[in-house]
């Protein structure tokens, strides 16, 4: 997921949006897997299907690249996308990587 977010963040700003072409699935997968995250609030967080994982998801406790992704499809078009706008609260004090960068560019118009 974040390689592709950041792929398609790379390709808006020189006038491809590759957000547009995918759209539903990136919203799709990033709710999907934000609602899976441990430390998701209720009422948006679900157990994990038998399905994935065997039901077990190990390390399974933070998000990566949601807030870039957020901030195209909630902030810039105006989609919704409310398991991951739930996390977002919890997961911006955090600073690792990639994600310090993500917070000064893409994190002033997120829920606080």
């Amino acid at each position: 997921m974040a390689t592709l977010i950041n792929t398609a963040e790379t390709a808006y700003h020189q006038g491809v949006d590759l957000y547009a072409e995918e759209k539903e699935r990136l919203i799709s997968a990033a709710e999907f897997h934000a609602s899976l995250i441990t430390m998701e609030p209720m009422p948006y967080r679900q157990p994990v299907p038998k399905w994935l994982c065997g039901g077990n998801l190990k390390g399974a406790t933070g998000a990566s690249t949601w807030l870039m992704l957020h901030h195209h499809m909630v902030s810039r078009m105006g989609y919704s996308m409310p398991n991951v706008t739930a996390i977002l609260p919890m997961e911006q004090p955090m600073c690792w990587d990639q994600q310090c960068h993500e917070m000064l560019t893409h994190g002033g118009n997120t829920p606080a």
